[in-house]
């Protein structure tokens, strides 16, 4: 009897348990379909497909994403935020002409600035480690961005320490920076460290154009 009893409750147990899982499952559908980026079709791959669900049309974020030159940067801790990072359409992108390690191109965007009381202004913008000529995998960064007025008078510069980015990766930042920047009109772009190796010797001085 007690064999039967707990053979029963174990059998409830796992009834109970499937019936709870079957109510977390989705009815979906393949359904195959051409994506377009700017008129230019591309192809997802079978493992990437897309599905319908409930009459809407579902694709792999990350593919997206990607072919639209974005970057995901995931909360790898709790994995429950996604941030999409990516250069606004006709974004004015800066580069640093003088920096020495051209094969590595750096490119940054700026995003926004806004007062945030009276006395400081948060820059926020994005920063690009493009694929260059060698491999390296993962870098640590940290910029420096000049502020000049309509005059090219020089306003302010904001010190952005990126530290460690991958190739491809978009990163993004925001900067507190004291004084009002919001009525910049030219922003110059210099790289003060690059993997421990060039940028350090170069003495940054303000320039009025």
């Amino acid at each position: 009897m007690k064999k039967f009893t707990c053979g029963f409750i174990i059998g409830c147990i796992l009834c109970l348990s499937s019936m709870a899982f079957a109510t977390n499952l989705l009815e979906v559908y393949p359904k195959f379909v051409s994506l377009r980026f700017n008129g230019d079709i591309k192809s997802l791959g079978k493992e990437n497909s897309t599905f319908l669900y409930k009459n809407r049309i579902y694709a792999p974020i990350q593919d997206i994403v990607t072919n639209m030159d974005g970057y995901i940067d995931s909360d790898y801790y709790n994995n429950k935020s996604l941030s999409i990072n990516y250069f606004p359409p006709n974004s004015n992108i800066l580069t640093d002409k003088n920096f020495e390690f051209q094969y590595m191109p750096i490119q940054v965007c700026i995003l926004n600035s806004k007062k945030h009381n009276d006395k400081l202004t948060v820059i926020s913008g994005l920063l690009k480690y493009c694929q260059g000529a060698f491999d390296y995998e993962r870098s640590d960064i940290n910029i420096r961005l000049i502020f000049y007025d309509k005059n090219n008078k020089y306003i302010n510069n904001c010190y952005v320490p990126c530290g460690s980015v991958k190739v491809g990766e978009i990163k993004y930042f925001k900067k507190y920076v004291q004084g009002d920047l919001t009525n910049y009109s030219k922003v110059d772009l210099h790289v003060e460290y690059f993997n421990d190796t060039v940028e350090m010797y170069r003495q940054w001085m303000p320039k009025d154009n």
